[in-house]
């Protein structure tokens, strides 16, 4: 009889061994699948470089209309400032027309994520030049980040996007 429970229970063990050896094989496989089909997705946020092979696809897909929540930047990324008291003679930023939501942007130092400008708000259409720092800065060159901020009919934020400029100081 202690013979038989002996070998009952050596069955038992043998069976859970086997449905945890069994288990483990599914996740595995659950986890591999998903990591493939995650690889297989398009990654929209990959950036496009341009070529002179794609050039006038990219510049006719910059014209179309952006979906609602995207944001088509338009401005130049190098911002000049004879002093840092007074505004860029060169820094623009525009949100096209071809953009669906008002938005408004800060600009903050790359190094130590000072906020050195806060824009008012840019309707769809408008444009901003004569950029004024908040902020007095030494003369040389700072890395800086533009966020800006989508927002619905009521300002309230939807989405941010951020790009890199670059901003000379030039006294």
């Amino acid at each position: 009889m202690e013979n038989e429970k002996t070998q009952s229970s050596k069955k038992r063990g043998g069976i859970f061994v086997a449905l945890v050896i069994l288990l483990i094989i599914v996740l595995i496989g659950i986890i591999v699948y998903l990591l493939t089909r995650r690889s297989e997705e398009p990654d929209s946020n990959r950036a496009t470089i341009v070529t002179e092979d794609n050039v006038d696809e990219i510049m006719q897909r910059m014209n179309e209309p952006v979906e609602d929540g995207y944001y088509n930047c338009q401005m130049n990324v190098e911002w000049n400032f004879v002093d840092s008291t007074q505004p860029s003679y060169n820094a623009y930023v525009a949100n096209s027309e071809i953009n669906t939501r008002t938005v408004y942007f800060d600009v903050n130092l790359e190094e130590d994520n000072t906020l050195v400008y806060s824009s008012p708000f840019i309707p769809v259409g408008e444009e901003l030049k004569e950029i004024k720092l908040s902020e007095k800065l030494e003369a040389g060159d700072y890395p800086a980040v533009v966020t800006y901020h989508l927002v619905d009919d009521e300002e309230k934020e939807l989405s941010t996007v951020s790009v890199t400029v670059t901003l000379h100081i030039e006294q």
